[in-house]
């Protein structure tokens, strides 16, 4: 690797990895697309009990998303360090 690959001394110190668990990652997801869901349906008033399939559906893609993101997110502070 050149020097200019490596990254600076001053970023392997301050660089930490992801606080918290892959489900802590995942709830925050899950709380998240609940929450914009609730206000949305809220607006526009739309009845979330006739449509339970598209909110386990939304909140689930959103806890898978949010372990991703915390799978990502460790994969590159692996590849700070290395």
């Amino acid at each position: 690797m050149s020097k200019r690959e490596q990254p600076a001394p001053s970023t392997r110190q301050a660089s930490r990895p992801p606080n918290g668990s892959a489900l802590t990652y995942g709830f925050v997801g899950f709380s998240l697309a609940a929450a914009i869901m609730l206000a949305v349906a809220g607006f526009c008033d739309i009845s979330l009990q006739r449509h339970v399939l598209v909110f386990a559906g939304v909140t689930g893609l959103a806890f898978v998303g949010g372990i991703a993101a915390h799978a990502i997110r460790t994969v590159r502070h692996r590849a700070l360090l290395s």
